[in-house]
């Protein structure tokens, strides 16, 4: 049986003569490596499990190479041989470590974390799992959940914040939350992530559209034609989430009494939220064609709601510099100086809506009603407990910021609007 201390130099020399050939480490027992006739050279320890008496295993440590060095190996070796003196067969903790290993895939427990956590709880559920698909997986496919450090985690931070701050800060929010669960399934025992702060500061938008800007919009919005004109004018007149006006269905609507009753499986807070309508949005919705009777009010598709908000948006805007420009002509001023609108997006017409009717001395607590929000003015046991709808009220804050809406489309002055009665106010 050859024997000599492993060095590099002592395994580059060793090679198989038409049969695997050993060469034994004299600086720890059992410790080995061996050529094989494919010229492969693999690190082996030997062990017994009882005594002397035991029968002899072989454990595979890897092939010579990156990572395994004779140094390396031999301290692998050493592990083993004290596991073994333990009694802890190593063979079993190595098919214990491959079976976490594959327990721990990082898509693996992706998937679970959605199906199993995201989906149940989140009605938003699928904008997590856009968030993890798109941003996320792509930079640890292949590892195990147990490989990713907190260096991994802010080199991954840092290439998403290079497409936007407020983007990163959503996949730090999302990880930490897929760790923290991991923690809690007892599949990770600490996160990376443990005493990390979100990233950026992400200030909160305050756009609200000025009175010149709420025209342009309104009147512009009619060259997107069916069915993005009267959805987008819908946003404005009821103040509502963009992707429920979108999901708005004929059966949730009472032309008659008025009435647009969002479920609560549409409703982001999860709670179902009555909607009174003005009378400028019943006229509005008298006009929209029904193309499903007892389906959805904005579809093009007979099966789905509408989608594609962006390209919607895109559009908006260029008719609206496009008008803007035709009105710099009239005006005998040069079109091409004339600039887009400040940045804006659909949800700044909630945001817009809700500043109206604040403008007409409107509660917070009323305009938060008709929001459906449930964590402003009225919070805490309140919320818990206030279950008056203020159906009345919320009527009242709409057909005022309807007929201020009608003021400002026809010219008028909208401060000249005349301001909640008496009964809202107090």
């Amino acid at each position: 049986m050859a024997t000599e201390k492993l060095t590099i130099r002592a395994v580059n020399a060793l090679n198989s003569q038409g049969k695997d050939e050993y060469l034994w480490d004299t600086d720890l027992k059992g410790f080995g490596i061996k050529a094989t006739l494919t010229g492969a050279k693999v690190y082996i320890v030997q062990y017994r499990m009882g005594g002397r008496a035991a029968k002899t295993k072989r454990y595979t440590i890897g092939k010579h190479g990156s990572p395994w060095t004779p140094e390396k190996a031999r301290d692998e070796a050493k592990e083993i041989l004290t596991l073994a003196d333990k009694g802890i067969d190593p063979h079993r903790r190595k098919v214990d470590q491959q079976r976490k290993v594959q327990e721990t895939d990082f898509e693996q427990v992706v998937s679970e974390f959605i199906e199993k956590y995201a989906k149940p709880r989140n009605r938003s559920w699928q904008a997590t799992e856009r968030i993890f698909n798109q941003h996320i997986i792509s930079a640890f496919k292949g590892r195990s959940l147990l490989s990713i450090t907190r260096a991994d985690v802010n080199d991954l931070l840092d290439s998403v914040a290079e497409h936007g701050e407020a983007l990163a800060n959503k996949v730090f929010a999302n990880l930490r939350k897929l760790l923290n669960w991991s923690i809690e399934r007892g599949i990770l025992d600490v996160s990376p992530m443990r005493g990390m702060r979100t990233p950026y500061s992400e200030v909160q938008r305050e756009r609200v559209l000025s009175e010149e800007e709420i025209r342009l919009v309104w009147n512009t919005s009619e060259q997107l034609g069916w069915p993005f004109a009267p959805w987008v004018k819908l946003l404005l007149l009821t103040g509502q989430r963009r992707s429920e006006v979108a999901a708005m269905r004929w059966q949730d609507i009472d032309l008659k009494q008025k009435i647009w009753t969002i479920p609560g499986t549409v409703a982001k807070n999860g709670n179902a939220h009555a909607v009174p309508l003005s009378g400028m949005a019943v006229e509005l919705l008298e006009s929209v064609p029904k193309i499903t009777p007892k389906g959805l009010v904005f579809t093009t598709t007979r099966v789905t709601p509408i989608s594609g908000f962006s390209r919607a948006k895109k559009r908006l805007d260029n008719e609206i510099l496009a008008a803007m420009r035709e009105q710099a002509v009239k005006r005998k001023e040069e079109p091409e100086k004339v600039k887009a609108l400040p940045e804006w997006r659909l949800h700044d017409l909630r945001r817009t809506a809700a500043t109206g009717m604040a403008s007409l001395r409107i509660p917070p607590h009323i305009v938060e009603a008709v929001l459906n929000h449930k964590s402003g003015t009225v919070s805490g046991v309140a919320a818990v407990y206030n279950r008056f709808d203020y159906a009345d009220e919320k009527r009242a804050a709409l057909e005022a910021w309807a007929s201020k809406m009608q003021s400002l489309l026809s010219g008028g002055d909208g401060d000249k609007v005349l301001v909640m009665r008496e009964r809202v106010a107090k």
